[in-house]
Order: C-alpha cells, then sequence, then structure tokens
C-alpha cells in the first residue's frame, strides 16, 4: 500500500504532510488530504502516487528549482488543451 493512502469507512483518501517552510503557501495547513473518489484499493494507489508527485513537484517550485517551475508550467500547458491524462 501507498504510504499516502488512508482508508475511511467509503473510500481511500490521500494524505500528504506540507513542509514546515512551505506552510505559508497552503494556507497554513499542515496536511492535504482528499478523496481519491474509488472504493478500489489499486486504483486508489495509483492515484496516490500521481498526486504525491505532483505536489512535491509543487514544493520544489515553491522551493525556487527551475526544472520544476519548467515541468509545472508544461503540465498546465498540457491540461488546458486536453493533453494530460
Amino acid at each position: 500500500m501507498a504510504r499516502h493512502l488512508k482508508r475511511r469507512k467509503r473510500g481511500w483518501y490521500f494524505q500528504l504532510d506540507i513542509p514546515a517552510h512551505l506552510r505559508k503557501h497552503f494556507e497554513g495547513r499542515t496536511r492535504i488530504e482528499q478523496t481519491l473518489s474509488t472504493r478500489d484499493e489499486k486504483l486508489a494507489e495509483a492515484k496516490a502516487k500521481h498526486l504525491a508527485g505532483e505536489y512535491k513537484l509543487k514544493f520544489l517550485a515553491l522551493e525556487g528549482v527551475p526544472d520544476a517551475r519548467q515541468a509545472l508550467a508544461r503540465d498546465l500547458i498540457s491540461s488546458r488543451v486536453g493533453l494530460a491524462t
């Protein structure tokens, strides 16, 4: 099971701790938690890994890593034109 998965009564949730120095960018929250909208464990695991990658890329971009910023920009452009999956 992926470490970012949490099972609740009605399905699976994603959770990720926000680094202390970046919490100001997330309204002071210490953790990101969101539903994965599925009861299937394998699908939830795949979705959690995808979300973890996205958030970690955002963390790196907020820390000023140029490659991470470029990757986020590419992802944003791809999603706007319907190329992202």
